[in-house]
């Protein structure tokens, strides 16, 4: 096993989801119970995977790598970097935790936990995968499983929005086949290799511009970013709170790490030409998000938009491309090491905001029994809303912060740095409010939930909270592990 820990990180979920569709619906603590282990094992695996990163290696690690479909060209190839390994910890973290909060889930629960594990599948296939046509089957089951989970998880009324995020994830995903599809079309002896494809940008020079949008807008039409945003809250506004979490904590990633992962390596020149593109995208998100932030009572909506604005960083971060144009690496440096910390901070941060109005309810609980454990709930509140807006400290503000200074360097974008500040006040006044809503029980916004749904909420915040702080403390941690995988992404950029 110690030789093959991507095939058995890969391989868990897809057996999970064909054992759990042999059990009965009645038998739910079995589901429950196989679903605990899968994710606990992928935990493990994780683990063992960061335990034996070379990070100091510049080169692909945990390789396999065998022919699949000889006739087309194409190889079954998965491996890590360390921008690779960070995406793949987080989503391991956000299923577990998932399963959990699950835990006493009333309604569908087999439907549930079989399309879980499908979308688990799907998103750690796609987070290791090295071959365009790998990468492009593990999107569509990842595309299929959230749309068959927000359609069975969200009330009836709202079936009909939902149709949005269906015909985004359609559109998106035949844009991705259109675009890996070209590419084949101008390099067919390298096939639909990543590495080989990044290796030899010039076989993909007459299609620089063309297939730079393609996949850009391809990946963006699931991205909650302005204008592509419009699926996000009819999506997410009335599903179950682990259809939330999977939703706006892990599936909005991917646009990002598509975006690290094929734009940047196969469209250096485009990258970099149009990195502008990024800035604005992302400043005009953070100011949109950030006003519906502040101006919504009701806070599952807020948290829906909080998910939009803490994303926006990221495109303010990768503007920093811009940067390399002025022989100026270290400020791409930042602002790329920046977007992926920002990626696995949001994802993390929004997974225990999800949770809040439990644990509010929790601390309402306890001030009526004059429990002496409410004051410890009320700063486990406290911290979290305090880790939203980037209190230093927290891996957010490290993440907002680099993504600020890569695009500070550039006059072009160093504007926008100081305009998304605005953004950034404009949620810090609203999360105040919601922290003196709290402290004083008033009814100044609606925390209105189906509570019963959401079960171990106190442990999993709890945890999730001290991991974001002792990373914040010691982001060294992170940055090591990122750092020659981004710099070798810089350094590709480099030499076009």
């Amino acid at each position: 096993m110690g030789n093959h820990l991507l095939l058995t990180i890969l391989s868990l979920p897809v057996l999970g989801t064909l054992i759990l569709i042999l059990i009965k619906e009645e038998k739910s603590s079995v589901l429950k119970t196989i679903s605990a282990v899968v994710t606990g094992l992928q935990i493990w695996i994780v683990i063992q995977l960061i335990s034996n990163f070379d990070k100091s290696a510049g080169y692909l690690q945990f390789v396999e790598h065998f022919s699949w479909i000889n006739l087309l060209n194409i190889d079954f190839v998965i491996g890590l970097n360390g921008i690779n390994l960070l995406f793949l910890a987080m989503s391991s973290v956000i299923f577990f935790a998932t399963v959990f909060i699950s835990w006493q889930l009333k309604n569908r629960q087999k439907s549930f936990f079989v399309l879980m594990m499908l979308l688990n599948s799907g998103i750690t296939g796609l987070f290791i995968a090295f071959d365009l046509f790998l990468f492009l089957m593990f999107y569509g089951i990842t595309l299929f499983s959230m749309f068959l989970l927000i359609t069975l998880f969200t009330s009836k009324s709202e079936n009909i929005n939902n149709g949005y995020f269906g015909i985004y994830a359609l559109i998106s995903f035949c844009l991705i086949t259109i675009g890996i599809l070209v590419i084949n079309n101008q390099g067919p002896l390298s096939g639909f290799n990543l590495n080989a494809l990044a290796r030899n940008p010039e076989a993909l020079n007459s299609i620089q511009t063309g297939g730079f949008f393609i996949f850009l807008i391809g990946f963006l039409l699931i991205a909650p970013v302005v204008p592509f945003h419009t699926w996000l809250v009819p999506a997410a506004g009335n599903s179950i709170a682990s259809v939330s979490i999977l939703l706006l904590a892990l599936f909005s990633k991917i646009s990002i790490f598509g975006i690290l992962h094929i734009v940047i390596p196969l469209f250096p020149q485009s990258s970099m030409q149009f990195a502008l593109i990024f800035g604005i995208l992302g400043l005009v998100s953070i100011l949109y998000f950030a006003f519906c932030v502040f101006s919504f009572p009701q806070y599952r909506k807020i948290v829906i938009y909080f998910t939009g604005f803490l994303n926006a960083f990221i495109y303010l971060g990768l503007s920093a491309l811009l940067s390399i144009k002025q022989q100026n690496a270290d400020a791409a440096l930042a602002g790329l090491n920046g977007a992926v910390i920002q990626s696995i901070s949001a994802g993390l941060l929004i997974t225990i905001m999800v949770l809040l109005p439990k644990i509010r309810r929790t601390a309402m609980d306890k001030a009526l029994s004059s429990g002496t454990n409410r004051w410890a709930v009320m700063f486990m509140i406290l911290m979290v809303l305090l880790a939203g807006i980037g209190l230093p400290g927290f891996l957010n503000f490290t993440g907002q912060f680099l993504c600020l200074s890569g695009a500070f360097h550039m006059l072009s974008t160093r504007i926008f740095s100081v305009i998304a500040l605005l953004g950034l006040i404009l949620v810090g006044v609203q999360f105040f409010k919601i922290i003196r809503s709290t402290i004083q029980a008033t009814n100044e916004f609606d925390f209105t939930t189906d509570l019963s749904e959401i079960s171990n909420e106190v442990i999993i915040v709890a945890v999730i909270l001290i991991a974001l702080f002792l990373l914040g403390i010691f982001p060294e941690t992170v940055l090591q592990m990122i750092d020659r995988s981004v710099y070798n992404l810089i350094e590709h950029l480099t030499i076009i």
